[in-house]
């Protein structure tokens, strides 16, 4: 009786042993052990991680795009890219209205070079100036001096006239421009540091200068002649920009 057992027993394990050779599923695995292996889980799918490229920085400022990531239902939201910083636009350049300059100065005024400073408009082969507002007339020299440009010094008949214009335009009848005499009482100089010669001498006002110590600035007025004023006056100034370089100060 055991040997029988023992030749049935020999039989069965042979049969299973070439079908396991035949058998890919592992069919005769269950067969003999009557339990089917348990497969491990498998592992779930990585999540993606979008990356935000650098915006690209240009006149349009375009907004910087982020990777669509792969549909993941258990992956949580990625961030937004940050938005592109908005782009300032320059400031439109200022242009010169167009001004019709007075016979005696005969020009057509232009706007200055791109290196002249912000307000100043060229008059032909007459000088670049700029009117200002109300200040007293070392405040006035000072702004002119910042601009690299001085208090306006005319020293022809036609630069007179362009003066008289620039003011008229501004409704301005009084300007201070570049005379003084802080240096010597009654010794009037320009702010180039100049002795005012003949012409300069015959624009005085009758009587001028009059003004003693405590006026040793000068003003033009709208009817072409200058006079003296107080030092702690105010009023409107044109500064002149020269077109060649100043030597003296």
């Amino acid at each position: 009786m055991a040997l029988r057992a023992a030749l049935v027993l020999l039989t069965v394990a042979h049969w299973c042993v070439a079908a396991i050779s035949d058998d890919a599923e592992g069919w005769c695995e269950r067969v003999c052990s009557g339990t089917r292996p348990t497969c491990p889980p498998a592992p779930p799918p990585a999540c993606p991680v979008p990356v935000c490229p650098p915006p690209v920085v240009n006149l349009t400022c375009p907004e910087p795009r982020c990777p669509v990531p792969a549909p993941c239902p258990s992956c949580p939201v990625p961030p937004p890219c940050p938005s592109c910083p908005t782009c300032a636009a320059p400031p439109p350049s200022p242009t010169p209205t167009s001004l019709t300059v007075p016979s005696a100065a005969s020009t057509t005024p232009q706007a200055a070079a791109p290196f002249f400073p912000y307000g100043y408009l060229r008059y032909s082969n007459l000088g670049v100036y700029k009117f200002y507002p109300e200040a007293m007339w070392l405040e006035a020299n000072a702004t002119c001096t910042a601009d690299g440009a001085h208090l306006a010094v005319p020293e022809t008949s036609p630069e007179v006239d362009l003066l008289l214009y620039i003011m008229e335009r501004r409704n301005a009848k009084k300007a201070f421009i570049g005379f003084h005499d802080y240096y010597y009482e009654g010794n009037y100089r320009t702010v180039l540091g100049q002795p005012m010669n003949s012409f300069q001498h015959s624009l005085w006002g009758s009587g001028e200068p009059d003004g003693g110590v405590k006026r040793n600035v000068v003003y033009l007025k709208s009817n072409g002649h200058i006079y003296d004023y107080y030092n702690t006056g105010t009023y409107p100034f044109i500064c002149e920009l020269p077109m060649k370089p100043v030597t003296s100060s």
